[in-house]
């Protein structure tokens, strides 16, 4: 099927981001954003390129507008009827706030619910199933409840991913990790085992493959080879899912423990993925929920981008060519940035120099952060 002209012009817009031409980007965007009626994701589509490119200012107002796509209106917690929440104090009232997105997402705005619950009398949050527990460690104050499960009565709505606009997010103008942490009692159930002479590594390379840019985004773990052959380090997989299947694929001489099995199987998996992390000197994860969670619990993160990352790990600036530094979201994270579209391999050498400069100085009597 043809896309029509309009629909066109995003996917080019899209693709012009992409390659880094920020200027054509911008210029086909405009265009999008001020047609009427507007094309459905296309203020979606500019906000995120505005909080990309830092103007994080410009980039709210449109990324509210996305709720008036078809996509978000055929959502089941669009059609309730209680009002949308706009942000004032409402202490006498009951505030029901929804997820939208995925378990990643969710971690990064988590950060402004115990804002929200400040200005409300009760606060529910609602999230995907499986993970009422561990969201419950945001705040003491809310009330949480999974897919599924009866809805107490609430007097005012909105969803998560509404919250860092609604507040006006910015650089040194947000909550900033840890706002997450590990169960003490599942974080020590697993010290023992993960403890050794060497720096201990988690490790998660490819992601969903539904999403439409995993394909940049995903790597094979037989490319990260030259990372799991530095000297000291231990290595142990947080992979679930797509590419979990890689590791016996590995050479015989690779030390690499896979916990994903017993990851799996858990109920609350997030939950006891996050005390293997409390217990880890490193996460080394691509763009992915397992990322979010080790941001989110204020631990070392290194993940690898493409060229043109996610507006979640890097901000850019809009000259020419563009120039990228760390996104605020999660100061301890680190993006290692591809240089060319699709190349990996200097993003995998550049990490394995840097792990072996942190197993040096942790063999050397470094200290472990």
């Amino acid at each position: 099927m043809t896309d029509d002209p309009i629909t066109a012009n995003l996917r080019r817009a899209v693709s012009f981001e992409r390659e880094g031409k920020f200027f054509e980007a911008e210029s086909l965007y405009r265009q999008l954003v001020q047609m009427r009626p507007p094309h459905p994701m296309s203020h979606y589509a500019y906000a995120t390129y505005k909080l990309l490119t830092g103007d994080f200012e410009g980039a709210w107002p449109y990324f509210q507008m996305r709720l008036q796509d078809p996509f978000y209106r055929r959502k089941g917690t669009m059609q309730l009827p209680q009002p949308w929440w706009d942000g004032n104090p409402a202490p006498g009232k009951t505030l029901l706030v929804h997820t939208d997105q995925g378990i990643g997402d969710a971690i990064l705005c988590a950060r402004f619910v115990p804002e929200a619950a400040d200005r409300v009398g009760r606060l529910i949050f609602a999230v995907q199933k499986g993970l009422g527990r561990f969201f419950n460690g945001v705040d003491s104050r809310i009330e949480t409840l999974e897919t599924g499960d009866p809805v107490p009565e609430f007097d005012i709505h909105i969803d998560l991913f509404s919250l860092p606009a609604l507040f006006g997010a910015a650089p040194g103008r947000m909550p900033v990790p840890p706002y997450l942490a590990a169960e003490p009692a599942l974080a020590a159930a697993w010290r023992d085992r993960l403890r050794g002479p060497g720096p201990a590594i988690g490790l998660v390379w490819r992601g969903n493959p539904e999403n439409p840019r995993d394909a940049e985004r995903s790597i094979d773990l037989a490319a990260l080879l030259p990372v799991l052959r530095v000297p000291r380090a231990r290595f142990f997989s947080l992979q679930i899912g797509a590419g979990s299947d890689q590791v016996r694929d590995l050479p015989g001489n690779v030390k690499f423990a896979d916990l994903g099995p017993e990851l799996v199987p858990n109920p609350h998996g997030m939950i006891e993925t996050a005390a293997v992390i409390d217990n880890l000197d490193l996460v080394i994860s691509i763009d992915t929920s397992i990322a979010h969670l080790a941001g989110a619990m204020g631990k070392r993160l290194w993940v690898p981008c493409c060229m043109i990352p996610d507006w979640r790990w890097v901000t850019a600036t809009e000259s020419r060519p563009p120039r990228f530094g760390a996104a605020p979201w999660y100061p301890e994270a680190r993006p290692f940035r591809q240089e060319a579209r699709w190349q990996w391999a200097p993003v995998i050498e550049e990490i394995a120099r840097e792990l072996a400069k942190l197993a040096e100085a942790r063999a050397s009597g470094g200290r472990r952060d």
